[in-house]
């Protein structure tokens, strides 16, 4: 049997946002930055905010969907409005040759560094007006911090909700444990990603479309790249014959969605330090 299982549950999010995962105001900011950038008039930026106030809608996808700018070309020009470091992660992705797993790291990443900017739009950040090239800006400023000299890890997030994959990768961000932290809304993406970005942890969702996490769970343990890999199952399902499966499964830990930061944060850290060696482990 690997590892333990945890079954903790406590502080559910109290956010409750007007457009899916973002504030009103952050709307308006990123709205307002476009209209400076001589990217959106004025009316089609009340348009969209309007448009956007309404529940379940998602402003990039509105901008793309009314052909004001692309998704990929939004999240250019706010990496390096913002100077976000997910920007190399997607100049990376665009010049990669051709390929579904090159689609699909493009994909994701222009959606963590959308996620990405308008976090930081929402909390008051405000964007320097573009050059007049936006493919020509330059790479974001290096991190010069001590943790950057050693090793860094690398965890994905797979969960179908977009919500809930934003608030588990900024708690880990967020935490003092140094993670780069990708995201996957399925398994298919889930999959892809494994092969292409090489995590060292995965934090899985087991209720969604498709290939179920509890069967992603099980291929990640059969593929001899990734069988060593530490899994940490996040549910909402909570039965104790749910543990039981994530075990039979493979996964390491078993956690139930609500949970807490210094829950999940503590689980994290151990699988790293339990699967690598002490002198790369996250201090």
């Amino acid at each position: 049997m690997r590892g333990t299982c945890l079954a903790v549950s406590f502080l559910g999010m109290n956010r409750q946002p007007s457009v899916p995962g973002h504030s009103q105001a952050g709307v308006a900011a990123l709205l307002h930055f476009l209209q400076q950038a001589g990217r959106l008039s004025a009316a089609d930026g009340r348009r969209i905010q309007r448009a956007a106030a309404q529940p379940n809608q998602s402003v990039p996808d509105l901008l793309e969907r009314e052909r004001i700018i692309a998704q990929k070309e939004l999240a250019i020009l706010l990496g390096e409005s913002l100077q976000l470091p997910l920007l190399r992660r997607l100049r990376d992705a665009i010049s990669a040759p051709e390929s579904p797993a090159s689609q699909t790291a493009t994909r994701v990443a222009v959606s963590m560094l959308l996620e990405d900017a308008l976090v930081k739009l929402d909390e008051g950040a405000t964007p320097a007006l573009p050059s007049a090239a936006v493919a020509s800006a330059p790479d974001p400023v290096a991190n010069t911090s001590p943790r950057a000299a050693s090793r860094s890890f690398r965890a994905l997030v797979v969960d179908d909700d977009p919500d809930l994959r934003r608030i588990v990768r900024g708690t880990l961000e967020r935490s003092d444990l140094g993670l780069t932290v990708i995201t996957a809304q399925d398994a298919n993406e889930a999959l892809a990603l494994l092969q292409l970005e090489h995590p060292d942890v995965v934090i899985l969702d087991v209720a969604m479309p498709g290939i179920d996490g509890f069967e992603l769970c099980r291929r990640v343990r059969h593929d001899a790249h990734t069988k060593q890999m530490p899994i940490v199952i996040l549910t909402a399902m909570g039965a104790l014959e749910n543990a039981s499966k994530a075990r039979a499964a493979g996964a390491d830990e078993f956690m139930v969605k609500p949970v807490r930061r210094e829950d999940l944060i503590g689980c994290v850290r151990r699988l790293i330090e339990r699967a690598y060696p002490v002198a790369d482990a996250v201090a």
